[in-house]
């Protein structure tokens, strides 16, 4: 869990309480040419910085101060939010950008949206500098769309110390198991002034004839990051429910941080209708799953019908679902994903729903949980979509009512900034990453980075991810730089998350391409087939994507050209990509046994070969090759 201890010191902010005008214009703020300070509209009656709008603005209205900070510090940032009165905008917040020398954004964090309140609320954000930091730009936003009056006050940004056991976990789902191998993992936070190479970490556990075992972990670091991880046999644990401590020390001596966390050994694993597997398997009443579905509105029965005829098993579904949504898509056999997520307090929301409490959100939570978790076809929940890492604490929450609640189906989140990712590993079961590179930023490199960073963040595929592909026009959303990919763009971004270790894939999104036709903006017929080529391949190969018959190692290679391997039925079959923007050679070692070529299941036959006892790849930009030999 994201902790912070004490110790916290202020950073000076110029006029953090909007007191100081001159010339109608709060110093040190650049200010928003829709706000003003207004005395007596903030706290107790001082000056306030105010945003009011009768009529709907198209940009984002934002008040901003840059100052300086050090990479490698944690800050917490904040502000007092009254939004007296605001409609059709996802809300006000607080947001810190993080910026070079050179003033390039190298990282952003922020708040929830604030849409309503009687009362002032805080809004508080947490985030660390990354490398090359020296400057963060506090930025006080309304997001677009919006009209009404927000108020801000008492703007605090101050040094936050991290504890340096971030959390722990085991690579059993929901750490129960009966038998076999076990790993557990940490995830550890190197204090300011120290390396990994000052750090021990232990884990600790009562063993099967009684006694305390006490292992030394591995330390490793991915992305910036500090991991740590022991081996051991669930036989090697006592039987029942315990507590396994993790430790890290100086090598000094001082214990720097210490969390535990339940992990149970029973005889027999419960039975469950849809759970992981150790492999990262999705298994839905006994039977491997590999996910290919989209996003997609609440379907009418003609969607239902023109989806179910595409290549997918299940869809995620926005907006509140009834047992009537779900009981139409398991007539087509398609699983089903309940967007569930967005009820807590101070989201739009739970605004709509007059929701307003903790303890309303959880009875509401409770009540909905139980209306859709004995559906057939239900295969998970949706409980996290590009949330802040300030929401960690209350999703942490939810996910724990999730996993009383409803003990047969697991919780999928999903994410869309690398740094930090590993924070969110306390609020699911499955993790996922939606990148989206044409048409906004074309940087196919950042699917093989934001992989490895989510295995490197579930324990190098303790837990297993979920991606998202891109399947719409980023000029459906107003940009201008918009275009649909084509249809070999996104047989690559597939190919490419399943390479770099995806163990399902959720394109984004259906309903968009069905809106544009309602509005006669895009040609659906063209759209849709294009989608459903793009992944025709994957549900033909879906038996090899999930088989887990033992095969030679995957090589080590960089994060532009991922390799997975799976063998089935006595033929091995070898799948590379490349994300980078060079041709890349890519040679894969087959073990010591002897293979021939037996030609390819995907890509050109002429991208690869076969030299002695390892296949050559030899691929072009955005090329790939699933390689199939006997």
């Amino acid at each position: 869990m994201f902790l912070f201890a004490a110790g916290a010191l202020a950073v000076a902010l110029v006029n953090a309480g909007f007191e100081d005008v001159e010339g109608g214009k709060a110093l040190g703020w650049k200010l928003d040419p829709t706000m003003h300070v207004e005395r007596g509209a903030g706290v107790n009656g001082s000056a306030g910085l105010v945003w009011e709008a009768s009529k709907p603005l198209e940009k984002r209205a934002c008040t901003t101060q840059e100052i300086e900070v050090k990479e490698g510090q944690q800050y917490r940032f904040s502000v007092l939010i009254r939004a007296e009165r605001i409609k059709n905008s996802k809300g006000a917040k607080i947001c810190a950008y993080f910026l070079n020398a050179q003033g390039k954004m190298l990282h952003d964090m922020y708040t929830r949206g604030l849409r309503e309140s009687s009362d002032w609320v805080q809004a508080v954000g947490i985030g660390e500098a990354p490398k090359g930091t020296v400057k963060m730009r506090i930025s006080l936003d309304v997001l677009p769309a919006g009209t009404g009056r927000v108020v801000f006050d008492n703007v605090i940004v101050e040094t936050a110390k991290r504890e340096v056991v971030v959390y722990a976990f085991s690579s059993a789902y929901r750490n129960i198991a009966a038998s076999g191998e076990l790993a557990f993992h940490g995830m550890v936070h190197v204090p300011l002034g120290r390396s990994m190479e000052d750090l021990e970490a232990f884990f600790a556990w009562r063993g099967a004839d009684g006694s305390e075992c006490r292992r030394s972990a591995e330390l490793r670091m991915d992305f910036g990051e500090v991991y740590a991880k022991v081996a051991a046999r669930v036989d090697e644990l006592a039987e029942g429910t315990q507590d396994v401590r993790f430790e890290v020390k100086a090598k000094d001596g001082e214990t720097l941080g210490a969390t535990s966390f339940a992990f149970s050994r029973v005889a027999e694993l419960p039975k469950r209708r849809v759970w992981i597997d150790r492999h990262g398997r999705c298994i839905v009443n006994g039977e491997p799953f590999f996910p290919v579905g989209m996003y997609s509105h609440i379907m009418n029965d003609e969607d239902a019908g023109i989806y179910a005829a595409g290549p997918f098993n299940c869809v995620v579904v926005y907006g509140l679902s009834s047992r009537a949504d779900i009981d139409r898509l398991a007539k087509h056999g398609i699983m089903y994903v309940p967007t569930l997520k967005n009820e807590i307090p101070g989201k739009l929301q739970a605004v709509r729903l007059g929701i307003k409490t903790q303890a309303e959100s959880d009875a509401f939570f409770r009540g909905e949980i139980a209306k859709l978790k004995d559906a057939p076809n239900l295969l998970a929940w949706y409980v996290c979509d590009e949330a802040p890492i300030s929401e960690i604490p209350v999703r942490s929450h939810i996910y724990a009512l999730y996993r009383e609640c409803d003990v047969d189906h697991p919780c999928w989140a999903l994410h869309c900034s690398i740094p930090r990712v590993r924070e969110y590993m306390p609020i699911c079961d499955v993790m996922g990453a939606d990148v989206y590179p044409v048409g906004k930023r074309a940087n196919m490199l950042r699917m093989t980075d934001f992989s490895a960073a989510l295995r490197a963040a579930t324990g190098q595929g303790a837990r297993p991810f979920w991606n998202v592909p891109q399947n719409f026009d980023w000029s459906w959303y107003g940009r201008k730089e918009g275009r649909m990919p084509t249809t070999e763009e996104m047989v690559f971004f597939n190919w490419c998350f399943i390479a770099a270790g995806a163990n399902g894939l959720i394109g984004y999104t259906f309903s968009a391409i069905r809106q544009e036709k309602n509005r006669g903006a895009a040609d659906f017929e063209k759209n849709w087939k294009s989608i459903c080529a793009a992944y025709a391949d994957v549900k033909r190969l879906v038996p090899v994507l999930l088989s887990v018959e033992e095969t030679p190692p995957a090589p080590p290679v960089s994060n532009a050209t991922p390799v997975r391997i799976w063998r089935k039925d006595g033929k091995l079959y070898v799948l590379a990509c490349n994300a980078g923007t060079e041709t890349a050679k890519i040679e894969v070692p087959l073990g010591g046994e002897q293979f021939s070529l037996d030609g390819v299941e995907i890509g050109a036959a002429d991208l690869v070969s076969l030299d002695g006892g390892k296949l050559v790849f030899t691929l072009p930009p955005a090329g790939y090759s699933m390689a199939r030999c006997r």
